[in-house]
Order: C-alpha cells, then structure tokens, then sequence
C-alpha cells in the first residue's frame, strides 16, 4: 500500500498542475477570443471595402459581377480605360 505522506504529496502535485492547467487554458481561451475578435473587425472592414467598391464600380460603369475570371476581368477593364 502507499503510506499516507506519498498519498498526499500525489494529491498535492495533482492539485498544483490542475491550478497551473486551468491558468494555462484561461490565457489559451482569452487569445482566442481576441483573435476571433480581431478577425470579426477584419471581415466588418473588408465588407465596408467591398461595398465602397461595388459603389466605385457602378459609379464608373463596370459590372460588378464577380465569377472565377473576376480579376483578369477587372484587370482588361482597367487596361482598355488606361488606353482610352
């Protein structure tokens, strides 16, 4: 059998690593949450973008349209208004 004092200092170690584990996954789960946020004003900046440039397409007259070609596309419009 294992003697008391070896029972209490496994039962310590275990306390003190679960402390140590749970501040671990505090500081693990808090940069994760300012990552997400982060990423969510990232994504609500490039949205505003592409509004601002949907506008800025429509006011020139280019089809916004976007497929898989969009921006060879985009890149053709933009040479025939360089030559223009």
């Amino acid at each position: 059998m294992i003697s008391d004092a070896v029972r209490d200092a496994i039962g310590h170690t275990i306390a003190v690593l679960r402390r140590q584990w749970e501040r671990e996954l505090a500081v693990i789960e808090a940069q994760s949450r300012a990552a997400m946020a982060q990423s969510s004003a990232t994504i609500a900046e490039l949205r505003v973008q592409l509004v601002e440039m949907r506008a800025a397409f429509d006011a020139a007259g280019i089809p916004a349209r976007v497929d898989t070609n969009w921006p060879y596309r985009l890149l053709a419009v933009a040479r025939k208004a360089e030559c223009a």
